[in-house]
């Protein structure tokens, strides 16, 4: 699909991302694979390991994959993603250029 066909979907989150709903992530991110993706986190107030875990795997995989993926997130998404080791860059929209 080029790029210019693609047309961006978006995820919205729940307020909490335990084990449970990373499971949950992770399927709804598998459909959406290949196409650019916005994963709307702005709602977010807690973030378990794994489910950072699934959103930084999907991060790489768009970027190998040359998909644009970009991440809105809460200052408590930010916070725990901090707090669970994870780089603030990794936040950032992939660049696609």
């Amino acid at each position: 699909m080029a790029e210019e066909d693609a047309v961006e979907s978006r995820l919205t989150l729940p307020d909490r991302l335990d084990y449970a709903a990373g499971m949950t992530l992770m399927a709804d991110l598998q459909e959406r694979m290949c196409a650019p993706v916005v994963v709307d986190a702005g709602k977010v107030k807690h973030l378990g390991a794994f489910s950072a875990q699934v959103i930084l795997a999907a991060q790489k995989q768009w970027e190998i994959d040359e998909a644009a993926f970009s991440i809105v997130a809460s200052d408590p998404f930010r916070s725990c993603w901090t707090l669970l080791g994870f780089p603030q860059t990794a936040l950032e929209p992939t660049d696609l250029t």
